[in-house]
C-alpha cells in the first residue's frame, strides 16, 4: 500500500536533511535550526541492521562481500554523504511500501536508538503532523524500562468542527440521569488513559500537558462549567471537579472530549 504521498515522504527526509526551525524567545535571533540525526545514538551500519539484513544484501563494491561492510567502508570515509539511504533504492523509503517508510520512523525513535539528549520530539511532533495528512500517525505502542516505543496506525482526522453534546442536545428536554456509581467508572477509565505529553507554544517553548488538561480546556471554550457542592453550585475548576455534581449532559461532554484528545494526542517521553 502506498497512501503516504511523495510529496509527505520528501518533506519527512528534508527534516532529516535540512533539520527543522523552532522559536525560541530566550535567544536573540528568536529562530533556530534544530538537526537530529535519523540513525540517533548509534553508528549508522548497526541503526540499518536493525531495519534490514545488512550481511544478506550484495554489496554494490565489487571489493567487499556484503551490504553492511560496503556501507560501514563508505561513511566511516565520507564516500555516502548523511542523507545518501534516502536516495539508495535498496532501502525503499522513498518509492516503496507505506510499512517500510512507517517501521523506519518507528526505529528512528526507539528507545535503544533515540538520543534523549537532542531534540527528538520535536521531529516527532512534526512527522506526525505530515503522516496525519496521508492517513497515518505514530503512537506509544509500550514501554521499555519507562521508555516510550512508537509503532503506527492508520489515522482518521477527525472534523475541525465540533459542538459538545449539551449544546446539539440542548432543546431536548429528556431527564438524563448518571448513577454515582457509573460516573466513577467512566472518571477511572478515564484516568486510566490519561497521558502527558509534550506540547510547544507559540514562543517555541515545550510544556508538559495531560488529557485531562486539554479536556478541561477545551470545555471552557464552550461554557463555564459548574457543579454542585453541597447546596452550592460552583465553578469547575479541577477536571476531578467534573465527577460528581455536574449535569450528565456535562459529563457527555468530557468523555467526548477526552476521546478527541486521547485518539490524536502524540505522547511523548515523560
Amino acid at each position: 500500500m502506498a497512501n503516504i504521498s511523495r510529496v509527505t515522504r520528501r518533506d519527512i527526509i528534508d527534516l532529516f536533511k535540512n533539520g527543522i526551525t523552532i522559536y525560541n524567545p530566550l535567544i536573540m535571533d528568536y529562530e533556530i535550526s534544530v538537526f537530529y540525526p535519523y540513525y540517533g545514538c548509534i553508528e549508522i551500519v548497526g541503526f540499518l541492521n536493525r531495519l534490514y539484513d545488512l550481511e544478506k544484501w550484495e554489496s554494490q563494491d565489487p571489493r567487499l562481500s556484503n551490504a553492511a561492510e560496503e556501507i560501514k567502508m563508505h561513511t566511516l570515509n565520507g564516500d555516502y554523504p548523511y542523507e545518501w539511504i534516502f536516495d539508495d533504492e535498496r532501502f525503499q523509503l522513498f518509492n516503496g511500501e507505506d510499512a517500510v517508510f512507517l517501521n523506519f520512523l518507528c526505529e528512528v525513535f526507539h528507545p535503544e536508538v533515540r538520543d534523549d539528549g537532542e531534540d527528538w520530539r520535536g521531529y516527532l511532533q512534526r512527522i506526525n503532523e505530515l503522516l496525519q495528512e496521508d492517513g497515518y500517525e505514530l503512537f506509544v505502542a509500550r514501554k521499555i524500562s519507562g521508555r516510550d516505543v512508537y509503532a503506527w496506525r492508520p489515522y482518521t482526522k477527525r472534523s475541525d468542527v465540533y459542538i459538545p453534546f449539551s449544546l446539539r442536545n440542548k432543546e431536548n428536554k429528556k431527564s438524563w440521569k448518571l448513577p454515582n456509581e457509573l460516573r466513577y467508572q467512566l472518571f477511572s477509565a478515564m484516568d486510566t488513559y490519561n497521558e502527558e505529553f509534550y506540547v510547544r507554544d507559540e514562543t517555541g517553548c515545550e510544556c508538559i500537558k495531560s488529557v485531562t488538561d486539554c479536556v478541561l480546556e477545551e470545555v471552557y471554550k464552550f461554557y463555564k462549567p459548574q457543579h454542585y457542592v453541597g447546596d452550592c453550585l460552583l465553578e469547575v475548576k479541577r477536571f476531578d471537579d467534573f465527577q460528581l455534581g455536574t449535569n450528565p449532559k456535562v459529563v457527555f461532554d468530557v468523555i467526548e472530549i477526552f476521546d478527541r484528545n486521547i485518539s490524536n494526542v502524540i505522547k511523548l517521553a515523560k
